[in-house]
């Protein structure tokens, strides 16, 4: 193997489900990318915003019929999703109201950012 390069095998794995996990996924990636400043953002902002927008392509892709999926991700997307979703978690907790529905979101929210800080 040559330096830099990994197995598949070696990189993160989350363990997604169609049906729910992509809409929560994509729900996180698309309120963190519109509470984002549109203006003065850093080299290191741009990339994460350019992860975070291929991430959601990707998980368009995923057929609606697959019964699950072991999707890979790389340390970049792992550390850019976990910071969309701690951003999600504080716009939810700032601007809704509690109720079943927004504590419900952030369980799910919850769960993977604690899955994604065991890959780190």
């Amino acid at each position: 193997m040559k330096h830099g390069q990994r197995h598949i095998e070696d990189l993160p794995h989350i363990p997604i489900s169609p049906k729910n996990d992509i809409a929560t996924l994509d729900s996180a990636i698309k309120q963190y990318l519109a509470s984002l400043p549109r203006h003065l953002l850093s080299q290191a902002q741009l990339r994460q915003i350019q992860v975070l927008q291929n991430l959601r392509r990707r998980l368009a892709e995923v057929p609606p019929d697959t019964k699950g999926m072991h999707g890979s991700l790389t340390v970049e997307e792992v550390t850019a999703l976990d910071a969309a979703i701690a951003g999600c978690i504080v716009l939810a907790q700032c601007s809704n109201q509690p109720s079943k529905e927004r504590d419900a979101q952030l369980q799910r929210f919850a769960a993977f950012r604690q899955d994604l800080q065991r890959m780190l």
